[in-house]
Order: C-alpha cells, then sequence, then structure tokens
C-alpha cells in the first residue's frame, strides 16, 4: 500500500537491553547494580505483581501464591521472547512468593542505585 518501513535505532531501549554493538551498557556505565537484570526478572516483578493483586483485592485473587505458576501462560508461543534475558518466568514468579523470597522495596539488593540509574540514562537517551 505503498508503506515504507525505516529502520531506526531506539538507544534508550538498546542500551537497556544491551542487544547490539552500538549499545551503551547500564551496568558498564555503573549506572546499575551489576545483578540488577536478574533481579528484575525476578524479585522486582514478583514484588510488583504481588503488590498490584493485594491492593487490587480481588476476591480469590489476592496474592500470586494462590496461582498455579504453569498455567499463568501456558502456550506461550518460542518467538514471544526471542531474548532468553528477558524473558518471563511465570512460574519462577509464583514459587518466589509461595517461598517468602519477595522482599520490600526497600531490601532489594541495589534497587536505590538501579532507579537513580535508570532516571539518568532515561534523562541522558532522551536529552532532558
Amino acid at each position: 500500500m505503498g508503506a515504507e518501513i525505516i529502520a531506526v535505532d531506539f538507544s534508550i531501549a538498546a542500551n537497556y537491553e544491551g542487544d547490539r554493538a552500538s549499545a551503551r551498557g547500564l551496568i558498564e556505565r555503573d549506572l546499575i547494580y551489576p545483578d540488577w537484570f536478574e533481579n528484575e526478572m525476578g524479585v522486582v516483578i514478583a514484588r510488583a505483581w504481588e503488590d498490584f493483586l493485594s491492593r487490587n483485592n480481588m476476591p480469590g485473587l489476592t496474592s500470586l501464591a494462590g496461582v498455579a505458576g504453569d498455567e499463568v501462560f501456558p502456550d506461550q508461543p518460542s518467538w514471544v521472547y526471542a531474548n532468553a534475558r528477558t524473558a518471563f518466568d511465570y512460574a519462577k514468579f509464583v514459587e518466589l512468593v509461595k517461598a517468602d523470597a519477595v522482599p520490600r522495596w526497600e531490601e532489594v539488593e541495589g534497587y536505590e542505585q538501579s532507579l537513580r540509574g535508570l532516571e539518568q540514562a532515561r534523562c541522558e537517551n532522551l536529552g532532558e
């Protein structure tokens, strides 16, 4: 229909994901805690989800502890997450909550440093 696709480099995403040679990694720039990505893809998402469910207060679904983790997204196509580092492990989030292994926000290792660094990266990448 006459549409033209133009490839662009959205540096804020590339820098965060570190998925190309031109990326200026956040860990390498000492903006985020060295284990931030592991924390984010585990306890940070589990804490956010658990807080959401608790505050939503839906009868029968106030915690991930009451969820069957393998049924959250049971037929997830393999192409949903091409980058394994950013793939959600829904069952892992549930298991973290069930094991009482989800710290409060202020107890997440590197949380404050990483939030400050993410904000700095956002400002640098968006010219603010």
